[in-house]
C-alpha cells in the first residue's frame, strides 16, 4: 500500500513537471495551430466559392436513401443544363438567381459529376461483379479444399453488398488520408521525452536516485507511466481536433454507411462502417504515439542533453 501510494505521488509530480513546462505548452498551441492551418490549407480550395455553395444545395436535396425522385431529379436538371449549355443559353457575367451555382454552366458541371456518383453508388453491385466472377471460377477450378472455403467465405461477403444510401465523401475520404497530425503528435513526443527523462540529467539531481532504495526503479516507473499517459493523451488531442474541424468543414454524414461505400475502398474486404475504420485507425495511431514515446525513451537513457534526444527522434 505504501509503495502504490508513492507511486501516485511520484506520477503526480511528473505531470507537474511536465505542466509547468512552459516550452512545452507553447510548442503544443503552435502544433493544434500548424494542424488547423494545415487543414484549412488542405481542404478550402475544393470546397468553397458558390461552386461549392451550390453543390452543397444539390446534395442537400439527395443525400439519404436512393430513390427514383432523387435519380430523376438529378437527370433532369443535368438534361436541362445541358441543353442550355449546348445552346449557349447561358450568361456568364451576372448570377443567374434560377440556378443553384448562381450559373447555368455552373449548375451544369454540378449536376454532371453528382449525378454520375449517383450511378456508381446505384450501381455497386454491377461493378464488383467481375470479382465475383473470379472468385465463382477459383472455386470451380481448384481441388484445395482451403482455397475452396477462402472462395466461398469471399463470395458471401461480396455477393449480399450494396448500397441503399447516398452521401458526398469527399471530405470524409479526405479525412481518413490525412496523416499531418500524427506527425505532429510525435514532435510533441520527443519534446515530452526530454522533459521527463533528460531533465534530471542536465540538472545533475539524478544522482540523488542513488541515495534511495532501489531509487531509479521506484522513480523509473512512475516517468513511464506518465510518458505513456501524457503521450496518449497528446495524440488524442490531435485527433479530436482533426476530426472536429473536418465535421464542421462539411463531413457530418455517412459516417455509418459501410467502408466500401467510399471509392478508394470500394474492393474493401471489410463490411465495417465508417466510422468503426475511423476509431480503429485513431486507435492504432495513439498506440503508435505511446510505442514512438518509449522508443525515444530507451534512446534517451544512453544520452545526457535534450538536443541530442531531439535529434535521435526526429532522425
Amino acid at each position: 500500500m505504501f509503495i502504490f501510494i508513492i507511486m501516485v505521488m511520484m506520477i503526480k509530480y511528473e505531470l507537474k513537471k511536465v505542466l509547468r513546462s512552459k516550452s512545452l505548452i507553447v510548442l503544443l498551441g503552435i502544433l493544434l495551430f500548424l494542424n488547423a492551418a494545415q487543414i484549412i490549407y488542405r481542404v478550402y480550395p475544393d470546397h468553397h466559392g458558390s461552386l461549392y455553395e451550390g453543390k452543397k444545395k444539390i446534395l442537400a436535396e439527395i443525400e439519404g436513401p436512393i430513390t427514383q425522385e432523387n435519380y430523376d431529379f438529378l437527370l433532369n436538371n443535368y438534361t436541362i443544363t445541358q441543353q442550355k449549355v449546348e445552346a449557349g443559353n447561358y450568361q456568364t457575367d451576372r448570377v443567374d438567381k434560377n440556378t443553384y451555382s448562381g450559373y447555368v454552366f455552373g449548375d451544369n458541371q454540378l449536376f454532371s459529376e453528382i449525378f454520375e456518383d449517383y450511378k456508381n453508388c446505384i450501381n455497386y453491385s454491377n461493378s464488383i461483379k467481375n470479382i465475383i466472377t473470379i472468385a465463382e471460377e477459383n472455386k470451380q477450378l481448384t481441388t484445395n479444399d482451403s482455397w475452396k472455403e477462402y472462395n466461398n467465405d469471399f463470395l458471401k461477403t461480396y455477393k449480399q453488398r450494396n448500397l441503399s444510401y447516398y452521401y458526398d465523401y469527399a471530405l470524409i475520404n479526405s479525412y481518413l488520408n490525412y496523416n499531418f497530425s500524427f506527425l505532429l503528435s510525435l514532435v510533441l513526443v520527443i519534446m515530452l521525452n526530454t522533459i521527463i527523462f533528460l531533465k534530471e540529467k542536465q540538472e545533475g539531481t539524478v544522482i540523488y536516485y542513488k541515495l534511495v532504495r532501489n531509487g531509479k526503479k521506484r522513480i523509473f516507473l512512475p516517468k513511464i507511466v506518465t510518458l505513456i499517459l501524457i503521450s496518449g493523451i497528446t495524440s488524442i488531442m490531435f485527433l479530436l481536433e482533426t476530426f472536429i474541424i473536418y465535421f464542421f468543414l462539411g463531413a457530418d454524414k455517412g459516417w455509418l454507411q459501410p467502408l466500401y461505400a467510399i471509392t478508394d475502398f470500394k474492393f474493401s474486404a471489410s463490411s465495417i462502417s465508417i466510422a468503426s475504420y475511423m476509431i480503429i485507425n485513431n486507435l492504432m495511431q495513439i498506440i503508435g504515439c505511446v510505442l514512438f514515446a518509449l522508443t525515444i525513451m530507451t534512446i534517451s537513457k544512453c544520452m545526457k542533453y535534450s538536443y541530442q534526444a531531439v535529434i535521435m527522434g526526429f532522425i
